[in-house]
């Protein structure tokens, strides 16, 4: 399983370097344990499921609902074109334009509300990443230096 090699390279860094590796594998882990039991017929996956995903219960009223191919088809290429944004603009500029768009034109909220919160967003990761873990963005291929 990807989630045990992952813990056990985690394991491999030194002190600090392992810190959040092995948080994200141990996380992953028990991540996949709770998916693991919620998806078995048991009282005890039936209790983890309707306590952690209600909409996923057989009786629950997504049942049933099909969902067009075109509609599924869209959202693959909303995400196929973020990951082109990203490969081309970088993250910064990415995430905000994404956001944007995303909140503007697909959930039709206001143009104040979705340029707010794409700013608030990209804020966000500026400051934690940014600034506080220092870590360098990935820039796209036409900002690069």
């Amino acid at each position: 399983d990807f989630t045990i090699i992952y813990l056990g390279l985690a394991y491999s860094y030194e002190g600090d370097a392992r810190a959040f590796p092995s948080g994200v594998a141990w996380v992953m882990l028990v991540l996949t344990l709770l998916d693991l039991v919620s998806r078995s017929k048991t009282n005890m996956g039936v209790l983890i499921l309707r306590l952690l995903n209600p909409a996923g219960q057989e009786e629950g009223p997504a049942r049933g609902i099909k969902v067009p191919a075109a509609k599924q088809i869209i959202a693959i290429l909303w995400i196929f074109g973020f990951a082109v944004l990203l490969f081309v603009t970088g993250i910064l500029p990415a995430v905000p334009i994404y956001a944007f768009v995303s909140m503007r034109f697909r959930s039709k909220l206001s143009f104040m509300l979705s340029a707010s919160v794409a700013t608030l967003i990209t804020l966000a990761i500026y400051l934690l990443f940014g600034l506080a873990l220092r870590i360098n963005f990935y820039q796209g291929i036409f900002f690069e230096y």
